[in-house]
């Protein structure tokens, strides 16, 4: 049950910051952090970076670290700060006591000249271990301590093991960044405010590459483009008043609690789709800031997240029980609505229509005047509407419109719903129903974007039911009809493609019936379609589509010369093609069959089988065809 409190205390890492000796200070929804100086025998190394890069933490024995290359000197935020070009760094060694594995705290003061490079490093100890670096190639700040996280990465997007800041450093300003691993949640500190926060609950890898300052002595070409000022490492996690006590601050202003912080980056980890980031951060609410107002609001997002994610596995028959709880649990909480939204959008996505249709009605009769119950009163309707066509009740389809639009008749949504009704009914083969709805919209609501939308989907609607009945000679009449008629709808091109493709699956599905005649009749029929799209409408990516049907149907009729010739055509026109990995596999494999028919000489189909096959592991390393490629390039290239 969550607990409607006030904030009572701002609590840091599990402590309340004055049993730090540190206050706070409440002011309106802001508070004051006071500042609290660092425990001095946590402080492993200092570079203060005056003219040299000697360590003055007064550790014994404290080397100072080596300067590489030519770096400079200019005002830093309190005295010196160094200069580095881009091709220089400090070498600080590899100490045992750079190991730091259960706790530990980075900061420093950065100058960014130029974000020239991905993961530019303010310090770091190697890839394996920890760093404080460039976040990737955006204009913030990432926390990494490999080890923390159970994920793997695959190379791209948010490293599992670091924590990414939003805010943009690459602004020719000085900024105060802090990095920090209390044993269990990585945190991201930029000028003094929490910016970032993730759970990391596994130790610190230890790595046997130096620490260097404006380097990556494990990746090579991470160079500093900028200033670097005050470098400090501990081996425990400093609060956030002790870090504005590095930073030189007697206090720091903050906007807002600091739950409300970690809600807020909860919500952001939502917003990009890193869900178990999300719930992470909430029961780290729940856990420091019990009593805060958002730990409310973190409970209610975790059992939203769960439901969510029993319909994103199909464990339907949990789904209610959750449900049921949650609504008893959070009866109160004003987020319980929107949470319920979700769900409800969820089913209806699963096309778990009926579920839906309930969960919106709840809405509707629990908070009436919620602003999701708004949404909710054209939802509900819009849901049981797809609800009849799904389960085949075509006659009741057009009377619960006709309520829908009685309903929510001054909803400017409406005939785009009413549209995507016709699109169902159409994906279902329902083509006089489909139609009977697409004129509905064309006729009225004439002045709405969706009007020609369905305009041109009419008479494809009897074409559609030609071909169901057979009668081939009047759909090529018809198609031509079609062009003829709505040559300057925007729509026109998908409408055609939408024929040719009906003909393509028909092919499918008599191929796998061994009906191979009556297959490449129908590949045949596709193909003319295909080929009056290419050469009697403008160029649109229905034309992409086109060519790759065209080059598919070429080359089951033995025609591999002119399917290379019109995948080549796709991939020169529409380079960013969502499928344009497989149109190289499948030019890899044509040349390779003309080898095998003799239309080539092994040696130029294996030259050109190659360069494709390298284009595809270059452009799309992640795509299906991949290992194909790299199997075909292994037994056929030699070092």
């Amino acid at each position: 049950m969550w607990k409607d409190t006030s904030f009572r205390l701002l609590i840091l890492f599990g402590l309340p910051l004055c049993c730090l000796t540190g206050k706070v200070f409440a002011g309106g929804t802001g508070q004051s952090v006071v500042a609290v100086a660092p425990k001095s025998v946590g402080l492993v190394a200092q570079y203060k970076l005056e003219g040299n890069a000697a360590d003055t933490s007064g550790v014994q024995p404290a080397p100072a670290g080596i300067l590489v290359g030519s770096p400079t000197y200019d005002a830093g935020p309190s005295g010196q700060a160094i200069c580095f070009d881009g091709d220089d760094y400090v070498n600080c060694g590899n100490r045992s006591s750079f190991n730091l594995t259960s706790q530990l705290t980075v900061t420093a003061w950065i100058k960014v000249n130029k974000f020239d490079k991905e993961y530019q490093t303010i310090i770091s100890k190697g890839d394996n271990s920890w760093r404080l670096a460039r976040a990737g190639k955006s204009n913030s700040i990432e926390f990494a301590c490999n080890g923390t996280a159970a994920a793997k990465w695959n190379g791209t997007g948010e490293v599992p093991w670091a924590v990414v800041g939003t805010t943009s450093v690459s602004d020719g300003k000085w900024h105060h960044i802090a990095g920090v691993f209390d044993g269990s949640t990585l945190y991201l500190y930029i000028n003094g405010v929490l910016e970032a926060a993730k759970s990391g609950a596994n130790s610190v890898s230890i790595s046997n590459h130096n620490v260097l300052i404006g380097a990556n002595a494990q990746v090579p070409g991470r160079d500093w483009n900028g200033l670097i000022d005050d470098v400090r490492i501990y081996d425990y996690a400093l609060s956030q008043a002790e870090i504005a006590s590095v930073m030189g601050k007697s206090q720091i202003n903050l906007l807002e609690p600091v739950s409300a912080t970690l809600f807020n980056i909860a919500k952001r980890y939502d917003k990009a789709k890193k869900f178990e980031e999300a719930k992470g951060v909430c029961q780290l609410i729940l856990q420091r800031h019990p009593d805060s107002p958002y730990a409310g609001n973190a409970q209610l997002y975790i059992s939203k997240r769960d439901i969510l994610s029993l319909i994103e596995s199909k464990k339907y028959t949990e789904v209610q029980p959750a449900l049921d709880k949650m609504m008893v649990d959070f009866a109160n909480h004003p987020d319980l609505p929107e949470a319920l939204y979700s769900i409800a959008g969820r089913h209806s996505r699963a096309r778990k229509f009926e579920e839906a249709e309930g969960i919106y009605r709840d809405i509707i009769q629990r908070f009436p005047n919620d602003p999701y119950a708004v949404k909710a009163k054209l939802n509900a309707p819009k849901i049981h509407v797809y609800y009849l066509i799904a389960s085949g009740n075509y006659g009741e389809v057009q009377p619960a419109i006709d309520k829908l639009v009685a309903d929510c008749m001054y909803n400017p949504d409406v005939p785009g719903i009413i549209y995507w009704f016709g699109k169902e009914l159409e994906a279902l083969k329902r083509y006089e129903d489909a139609k009977s709805v697409y004129q509905r919209v064309a006729r009225d609501y004439f002045d709405n974007p969706h009007a020609p939308k369905a305009d041109v989907r009419i008479p494809k609607m009897d074409i559609l039911a030609l071909i169901e009945s057979g009668n081939d000679s009047a759909v090529q009449t018809g198609v031509d009809s079609l062009i003829a008629n709505f040559r300057d709808n925007p729509d026109l091109a998908e409408s055609v493609f939408n024929i040719g493709e009906e003909y393509y699956n028909q092919a499918a599905s008599y191929e796998a019936q061994n009906l191979n005649v009556e297959a490449g009749d129908c590949l045949r029929k596709a193909l003319v379609v295909c080929e009056k799209m290419i050469t009697q409408l403008p160029k649109s990516i229905a034309t992409a589509w086109a060519y790759n049907c065209a080059a598919d149907c070429y080359s089951r009729f033995g025609q591999r010369k002119k399917a290379i010739e019109y995948y080549q055509v796709l991939l020169d026109g529409w380079p960013d093609y969502e499928f344009a990995w497989n149109a190289l596999l499948l030019m890899g494999r044509a040349y390779q069959d003309l080898k095998e028919q003799g239309e080539l000489s092994e040696s130029e189909a294996d030259t050109r089988t190659m360069e494709i096959y390298q284009q595809l592991l270059s452009k799309y390393p992640d795509s299906k065809a991949a290992p194909i490629a790299k199997r075909w390039l292994s037994r056929h290239v030699t070092n």
